[in-house]
């Protein structure tokens, strides 16, 4: 990888750098979430952005839902590591699970991991969303090049 992303700057949009337009594939377990998780054919604008304190945020553009916009621009993603050390950026309070989404489902957890990409020295991240409701879990992931496609 380019960075060791043990810094929470090694994530932040930076001059052109980590950002996408190109969501790469994505995934999610129920139907009542299907229309806030992202189309994998489309073109999305997504960047991480320093907070105010230190923190992350996502930056985002239409085409994404207005629920969603708001949302990602109120994470706070701590730089945390998991087993292995590996980094990730996590909010495991998702705005204190106030937005709530169609049949009463809210996102509680938002994490960003890092993956090696198909080409050498290139990453790409995935974005894991736990929704919750009624006591029960579903999942919703996709995952997106931080970084613009010559051509693009």
């Amino acid at each position: 990888m380019n960075k060791d992303y043990n810094k929470l700057e090694d994530w932040i949009f930076v001059d052109g750098k980590h950002e996408s337009r190109q969501i790469l594939w994505n995934f999610f377990e129920s139907p009542d979430i299907e229309d806030y998780v992202p189309d994998d054919s489309g073109d999305y604008l997504i960047k991480l952005r320093q907070g105010d304190g230190d923190y992350a945020f996502l930056d985002v553009e239409k085409p994404w839902h207005s629920k969603m916009i708001d949302v990602m621009s109120r994470l706070k993603l701590e730089l945390k590591s998991i087993e292995g050390g590996m980094p990730i950026l996590l909010d495991d309070n998702v705005d204190n699970g106030e937005v709530v989404f169609t049949n009463d489902w809210k996102i509680t957890t938002w994490m960003v991991i890092i993956h090696k990409d198909e080409e050498p020295d290139k990453e790409r991240f995935q974005e894991i969303l736990i929704w919750t409701r009624d006591g029960k879990n579903t999942l919703s992931q996709y995952g997106w090049k931080p970084y613009i496609e010559e051509g693009q």
